[in-house]
């Protein structure tokens, strides 16, 4: 037997001239899936790392840069690391997605800008990690990219990021699918929301204070934030003929060593160099309109829309209301004798199929006698 060598195939036995010729088309067969098999584990795209500052230097971008060269391994691409922006007017070309990490001020010149601009409206993928929304401030078509422009963060402290579109590939962390994440970093403030250019992939939730009249406590969360109840903190957007990510966590080398983050950052490269697919649209604020019918209620827990329009309502503390939205008035109809401590009070309303005709409804409520639960059928009068 004559050893034949196959490069990443360990070694294939060739058989002598006067061997049965029936084993000839069974070794070609062998041979042709062994090459395939080595064209799979080949690299799948390149990924130009770029990690240039001109202001603040983060000292989590070496443990960016390991995290990203395993996940390069894992997930089948390759990368260039490089902080010379000289690459931009003669490698970048042949790079399917160019990262931003924590790159900040201004770090490239007017050729080398020139040339990624052309290089991304032809289809290339960017992503954006932390202070990538810190650099090139006097040029308005990157802050576009990007989607959003840091302004100023407060000190870093633990905060939790709400994944509102979990579907989307970028946020497939997990199994199942991670809904919050908690971790400790620097929550950057924009100078305007991204919301309504991009399509907002997580919140961060910072604190509300706004009092209520229930003796509720305000919602806790992270603290110097100017967002509100609305902070995006990761997104997406085709943008210009390419695709972009960005994360806006990444400040701490710790990071980079959380499963969900790598996962962020893998899935981001991924969904850039058009590896996978997923909705990069926009909320449209144009097609949507908020009308308030009544800010003067007091924990409404439950609606139904009656056939002429009219809605009925059930607050937990026992009042059963009807709003007429032609007049703006909402009457009150009666308030159910109840005990509404704990979980309990009036839970649901639902209105009859025949409503129209019969009057009865069905709500879900807690009886003072009793200290429970259970639902009844209640009939309004004709003027009900």
């Amino acid at each position: 037997m004559i050893p034949l060598a196959l490069p990443g195939a360990g070694s294939v036995s060739k058989p002598p001239m006067n061997a049965n010729p029936s084993i000839r088309p069974r070794l070609a067969g062998l041979l042709l899936l062994a090459c395939s098999c080595i064209s799979l584990h080949a690299h799948g795209f390149k990924v130009l790392v770029f990690t240039k500052t001109a202001g603040f230097a983060h000292g989590s971008i070496p443990a960016g840069i390991t995290a990203i060269n395993e996940l390069a391994v894992i997930h089948d691409f390759e990368v260039t690391q490089t902080n010379d922006a000289a690459v931009f007017t003669s490698a970048l070309p042949t790079h399917q997605v160019a990262v931003f990490l924590n790159t900040t001020g201004d770090v490239l010149d007017a050729a080398q800008q020139t040339a990624f601009q052309s290089w991304y409206q032809a289809g290339g993928g960017f992503v954006g990690i932390h202070a990538a929304s810190d650099t090139e401030h006097d040029w308005p078509w990157y802050i576009q990219l990007v989607g959003a422009e840091f302004s100023n963060h407060p000190a870093i402290q633990t905060g939790t990021v709400k994944f509102l579109d979990q579907a989307h590939p970028i946020t497939n962390t997990g199994s199942p699918r991670t809904k919050e994440w908690t971790v400790s970093e620097e929550w950057y403030n924009f100078v305007s929301s991204p919301r309504g250019t991009v399509h907002v992939l997580a919140v961060l939730d910072e604190a509300v204070t706004t009092t209520n009249p229930f003796g509720e406590a305000p919602d806790t969360g992270t603290t110097g934030g100017t967002h509100g109840n609305d902070h995006p903190i990761a997104w997406c957007r085709e943008f210009d003929g390419g695709r972009t990510a960005y994360l806006a966590m990444g400040h701490s080398a710790s990071t980079y060593s959380d499963p969900t983050f790598r996962d962020l950052i893998a899935n981001s490269i991924n969904w850039t160099a058009g590896e996978t697919h997923g909705d990069s649209g926009a909320t449209i604020d144009a097609n949507w309109e908020k009308v308030l019918l009544d800010g003067n209620l007091s924990n409404p827990m439950s609606i139904d829309i009656a056939p002429d329009g009219k809605i009925y309502l059930i607050e937990r503390f026992g009042a059963v209301k009807v709003h007429n939205e032609q007049t703006g008035v909402t009457s009150l109809i009666g308030t159910l004798d109840e005990y509404s401590g704990g979980e309990y009070g009036g839970l649901g309303l639902a209105l009859a199929p025949d409503f129209a005709t019969s009057k009865n409804l069905y709500i879900l409520w807690s009886p003072t006698a009793g200290n429970n639960t259970r639902i009844s059928r209640f009939t309004l009068d004709v003027a009900g």
